[in-house]
């Protein structure tokens, strides 16, 4: 399950392509998916080899926190979607 497979192009190109739109079906599903203990997400973080990772990237204990933050709030924005039964767009800039 991808979100980018599942997304739909909407408008002109920005700086890695155009803005995306997953529509609320998908929404509901990868939300769900998305809803995972701490402890997946912590071994989840342990098992990702980050040797190709961006230099000195990835590497800290803040790296990991602000990793995990980001986590969570997309699964909250997806998770609230899902509850209103609307569709998210995204741009990746």
């Amino acid at each position: 399950m991808s979100i980018l497979a599942a997304a739909v192009p909407v408008g002109e190109a920005l700086v890695y392509g155009p803005v995306m739109l997953i529509g609320p079906d998908f929404v509901e599903r990868i939300s769900a998916r998305l809803s995972v203990a701490e402890d997946v997400i912590n071994s989840a973080w342990e098992a990702v080899d980050r040797s190709d990772a961006y230099p000195n990237a990835w590497t800290t204990a803040d790296d990991k926190q602000w990793a995990i933050d980001s986590y969570r709030q997309f699964a909250g924005l997806l998770r609230n979607a899902a509850v209103s039964h609307c569709p998210v767009a995204f741009a990746i800039v």
